[in-house]
């Protein structure tokens, strides 16, 4: 719309006291325009006011959504921590009954070589040509069926420092402390000497290892 402003010359109010025609329709384009103007503005704060309020409410649904979300999450995180967390608690109680069902056996373990002679003859009979272990000798427990003997044990040739067996029907046992250390290699023999008609001469050489460790 355009607004022409009057000359100079042309006065307000005319003689006869009444406005200008040219002022009034000035003033009432000014009116008008002005009416334009503040209807305009009102849109606009309406406007602005309802956009306001959208966003306000977008705003509040999406944090409620997010809440909603990271409570949900964090209650599914939870469980399943839970669950892994019984999971391995019930594991490890499996592991621990196992462990506790194994046998550890000790480190010192009984050791023997035994040997039966049919007919003795004063002579060396060799029991062990190569001991696959170390051990140690700690008695020599000897016995016939019949008649006697004398039973000597070396090692490696030489003889149990507790001494010879004398054998008979009669069970007998003779310790060993010194002299009595089998090494690998080593070769044990049994010797019969004083020969009387002895038979079934059982003899058993007995001790103990000890096992590899970790």
């Amino acid at each position: 719309m355009k607004i022409t402003v009057p000359t100079g010359s042309q006065s307000v109010i005319g003689k006869d006291g009444t406005v200008n025609p040219a002022w009034y329709t000035l003033f009432q384009k000014l009116a008008n325009a002005s009416n334009t103007l503040n209807d305009a503005v009102g849109i606009t704060r309406n406007s602005v006011s309802a956009t306001e309020s959208s966003l306000s409410g977008s705003i509040s649904r999406t944090r409620s959504a997010l809440e909603e979300a990271l409570g949900s999450t964090s209650s599914t995180l939870t469980s399943q921590i839970e669950a892994q967390g019984e999971t391995l608690a019930d594991g490890i109680a499996a592991l621990s009954d196992q462990f506790g069902a194994l046998v550890i056996p000790d480190a010192t373990q009984l050791h023997g070589e035994h040997v039966t002679i049919d007919y003795a003859d004063d002579r060396a009979y060799p029991i062990v040509q190569f001991s696959e272990c170390a051990w140690t000798i700690l008695a020599v427990v000897a016995k016939c069926s019949t008649g006697s003997c004398t039973v000597t044990v070396d090692i490696d040739g030489t003889p149990l420092g507790g001494g010879a067996n004398s054998v008979s029907t009669t069970e007998g046992n003779v310790g060993h402390s010194t002299a009595n250390a089998v090494l690998i290699g080593s070769t044990i023999t049994v010797t019969i000497s004083s020969n009387s008609s002895a038979e079934l001469v059982a003899v058993s050489i007995v001790g103990e290892r000890e096992l590899a460790t970790l």
